[in-house]
């Protein structure tokens, strides 16, 4: 802590393993994209999506915001990714209808799901 009582801690990234199931190349390339989405984003927007995290977030026991809750159902799945897509999109890493693809498939998943 500073002397002002303020917590002094250098950058972090979070990185939750995937599914077994998950495809490992795309899984790395992911993390790049979302690493390199975070190093584009000016200082303000990277303060704006601190707080939307933050807003979405349940608080830890030791008072500090915890990590945004994981996805429950493929349909939250397709929402976040439909939220981030233009971060994957960049640089063609991810094809846009490759993205589409897997929204509409998620949502179709949590459709069937419902059933």
């Amino acid at each position: 802590k500073t002397i002002n009582g303020d917590l002094v801690a250098p950058p972090t990234i979070e990185f939750r393993l995937g599914d077994g199931s998950a495809h490992p190349y795309l899984l790395m390339a992911g993390l790049a994209q979302a690493m390199l989405y975070g190093y584009s984003l000016s200082v303000q927007e990277a303060e704006q999506l601190v707080r939307d995290t933050d807003a979405n977030s349940s608080t830890s026991t030791n008072g500090h915001a915890a990590a945004a809750p994981v996805p429950k159902d493929f349909n939250q799945v397709a929402t976040e990714l439909e939220r981030f897509k233009h971060a994957f999109a960049a640089s063609d890493v991810f094809p846009k209808p490759m993205l589409d693809s897997l929204v509409k498939h998620y949502r179709a998943k949590f459709n069937n799901d419902k059933k």
